[in-house]
């Protein structure tokens, strides 16, 4: 072959492969800039019904105890602590479920007549069930008669021959603490006392209280027994399923019964009408537990539930002014040192993600997006506090990398006021990402590395 042929053919071979290298390098430069764009770029598809569901399903195990600490501590905004002369407290924010305040507060005591909120979440229960309603008209037995009560009750005076609605008797529950009226409540809805403390223990368990359980309806046994904060935790599921309660059985300042000869009484809340802005909830005593009192108030925004157990006092009236000492010392805390803001429901941020065969996802707040609660979420700040912040932080400062799963926590949301961190949720993956294949990974984990590509700040935002 001649010498000038076999250098074209070799000139034309080096031709070739040096295109063939440049195509290369053209496909993995493509490859390259669309993994850089699209990391940079997220645009997650909006997740179908079975998706959400799913991750709706895996963001419950982020939610928080009905009850909760302050992620803060006042101490550290200049609130100064309190005294209280009960033996066991607690306050308790009603709609965020924080506890500003709390003494002994698993120390089991009997909660007395404050047993008959139990008694009427029961019927309550029926009553949203259809199974009866408070026009109901209620027979009365001999148990029932107030004549036939244990000696000292407090009674709403059901005689034999009287025809008495159920309304009626919630009213004597809520308001003069009847003992008559928990007996003809126990028996009108399940047959007998025995079989309606049955329903209140199956309803408490339910609600995974494990000091809190009933010998009777009316909280007369010594038997019954709970803690400030279990009854808490009660008192506010009570209020959430059935806030109308509040206004037209636990404010109820007084209640005359029977109708043709009425006995009027007051209510046996202390606090009721004298401290701003309280607007139940029940009392309790037997000398076994001492003067009880679970108290709700609002003002403004913010609604406090304030529960303390083993008041001292001789006597009605002394023990009364203990537990109204209490609950001026607990309300003037919660409304003069501590403020509700409401939060928009569930932070939703797209992020790109590498190595994974979808390539974005949205990160949402864990606890908002999965609550269930009717209302909008608030967070608990000091009162001098003048602005919440909300920012945003991941995990990891380089490129999120698949397999991912629904659930799984990416970074958290951080909430401040003043420097304070006042809260932080987590942030999670609102679907699963399954690793791609091994060409995908390589150009990712090049552009992740190369670009130094890190997420996108997210601006702060802020609630008033």
């Amino acid at each position: 072959m001649p010498k000038k042929k076999s250098n074209r053919i070799g000139f034309l071979y080096i031709k070739h492969v040096f295109f063939a290298f440049l195509f290369i390098i053209m496909v993995c430069a493509v490859f390259l800039a669309y993994s850089v764009y699209t990391l940079n770029n997220p645009k997650p598809a909006s997740l179908t019904a079975d998706k959400e569901k799913a991750f709706q399903t895996a963001a419950e195990r982020y939610r928080p105890a009905p009850v909760v600490p302050l992620f803060w501590k006042p101490e550290k905004a200049g609130i100064e602590n309190i005294h209280i002369n009960a033996a066991s407290g607690i306050l308790v924010d009603i709609k965020s479920g924080s506890i500003l305040y709390e003494k002994n507060a698993d120390r089991i005591i009997p909660p007395a007549s404050m047993t008959k909120l139990a008694a009427m979440y029961t019927v309550f229960q029926d009553i949203a069930a259809g199974k009866v309603s408070l026009d109901d008209r209620v027979p009365l037995t001999k148990n029932s008669w107030a004549v036939n009560a244990p000696p000292g009750s407090s009674l709403m005076f059901l005689a034999e021959g009287q025809s008495v609605s159920l309304r009626e008797l919630l009213l004597g529950l809520a308001v003069v603490s009847g003992n008559d009226a928990a007996t003809a409540v126990a028996e009108y809805i399940a047959g007998s006392q025995s079989a309606f403390v049955e329903r209140m223990n199956a309803e408490m368990k339910k609600l995974g209280l494990k000091h809190t359980r009933f010998a009777d309806s009316s909280g007369y046994s010594e038997l019954n027994s709970t803690t400030a904060r279990e009854f808490a935790v009660f008192s506010r599921a009570y209020l959430k399923l059935y806030p109308e309660s509040l206004h037209e059985f636990h404010s109820v300042k007084e209640f005359g019964y029977p109708a043709s000869n009425p006995i009027i009484q007051k209510n046996t809340n202390p606090a009721l009408g004298i401290i701003e802005g309280v607007n139940g909830l029940k009392t309790g005593f037997i000398p076994e537990s001492g003067y009880n009192l679970a108290l709700t108030a609002e003002r403004g925004s913010m609604s406090i539930l304030s529960v303390t157990l083993g008041g001292p006092g001789k006597g009605t009236k002394q023990g009364n002014q203990y537990r109204l000492e209490d609950a001026r010392t607990l309300t003037s805390y919660a409304f003069d040192n501590f403020q509700s803001v409401a939060v928009e429901r569930g932070l939703s941020v797209p992020l790109g993600v590498a190595c994974g065969r979808q390539r974005s996802l949205f990160a949402r707040e864990a606890v908002f997006s999965a609550s269930k609660e009717a209302q909008q979420p608030v967070i608990i700040l000091p009162a001098s506090a003048a602005e919440l912040k909300r920012g945003f932080v991941l995990k990891n400062k380089s490129c999120l990398r698949a397999p991912l799963k629904a659930g799984d926590i990416i970074g958290k949301v951080v909430y401040s006021a003043g420097g304070l961190t006042v809260k932080e949720v987590p942030l999670i993956a609102d679907r699963d990402i399954s690793e791609a294949g091994f060409i995908k990974k390589l150009f990712d984990k090049i552009a992740c590395r190369i670009m130094n590509l890190a997420p996108p700040d997210l601006p702060a935002d802020n609630f008033s």
